[in-house]
């Protein structure tokens, strides 16, 4: 198995962004599906959520409903 000390140096900067980039929209998701009672979204969200796309497409679908 490959260690995280083994990666270059661009990949060990990168991935911590990309951690915090998906952490933050995915938790933006989460918390207003949750807050709207939308469960169906906030499983999807939970479940499927990769690189922050599918939080992005939810919150940009909702934003009308704000």
């Amino acid at each position: 198995m490959p260690n995280y000390s083994d990666l270059p140096s661009w990949a060990r900067k990168v991935i911590p962004v990309i951690v915090v980039w998906d952490l933050f929209w995915r938790s933006l998701a989460l918390w207003r599906a949750a807050s709207r009672r939308q469960p169906v979204w906030f499983v999807c969200l939970l479940i499927l959520s990769t690189g922050g796309v599918l939080p992005i497409v939810y919150l940009l679908r909702d934003r009308a409903r704000s």
